[in-house]
């Protein structure tokens, strides 16, 4: 349960917290919930890319990251002193309403999740991305950051940037990348339900 809980916490801080925190901090309220995510990510990915090209160790991928979440807090913050206090303001009542339901939805997902498992669609897809995985846990393990041998380079996306750090937070919390499916599949289930929820709930806003 304590690995459950403490990637749970990984990876809600780094793939939520800091585009949620340079929003509230800019005071941008429009599409918080998916803006929140999508920065979030994209700053992983954006920082993680020239390193797993180009190669690195990782202390310093793990030093460029949170400088890079400290930049992004900071801008967050000299954008929310030039903007109005009023602007992109929406009614508190319904904002609140709105927060309820995605709890309620949390809650009930997440007890199915616990109680249930997670669903991983076709199973020749997760075990296809635990693979990718295990070869990046290896680069890891080495304490370096570089393109595993066993993946050709023209093979290579940005997207890998996620397969690392599924890989980096195995190595961190001491089990193999299967034992983390439960964990991983609960966080980025539920930012997906949210981003449906929101998405839903904008494009009936009007009837």
């Amino acid at each position: 349960m304590t690995v459950y809980l403490l990637t749970v916490a990984i990876y809600s801080a780094y793939l939520f917290l800091p585009g949620f925190c340079f929003l509230y901090l800019s005071k941008i309220r429009c599409d918080r919930f998916i803006f929140s995510y999508a920065i979030s990510l994209s700053l992983l990915v954006i920082i993680s890319y020239p390193y797993l090209l180009f190669g690195g160790s990782i202390a310093n991928w793990l030093w460029s990251v949170h400088v890079g979440i400290s930049v992004l807090i900071f801008v967050g913050f000299l954008v929310g002193n030039n903007r109005n206090d009023r602007s992109d303001n929406p009614n508190r009542r319904k904002t609140c309403i709105s927060y309820i339901g995605l709890s309620s939805i949390f809650i009930v997902f997440s007890i199915y999740h616990v109680s249930v498992g997670p669903y991983t669609e076709i199973p020749s897809d997760i075990w296809k991305h635990i693979a990718r995985v295990r070869m990046y846990l290896d680069n890891v393990s080495s304490g370096n950051l570089y393109i595993p041998d066993t993946i050709y380079i023209l093979d290579f996306f940005p997207t890998d940037a996620v397969y690392f750090f599924h890989a980096l937070v195995s190595k961190f919390v001491g089990v193999a990348p299967t034992t983390l499916i439960a964990p991983v599949t609960l966080v980025t289930t539920s930012i997906f339900l949210g981003t449906v929820y929101f998405f839903t709930q904008k494009l009936l806003q009007n009837f």
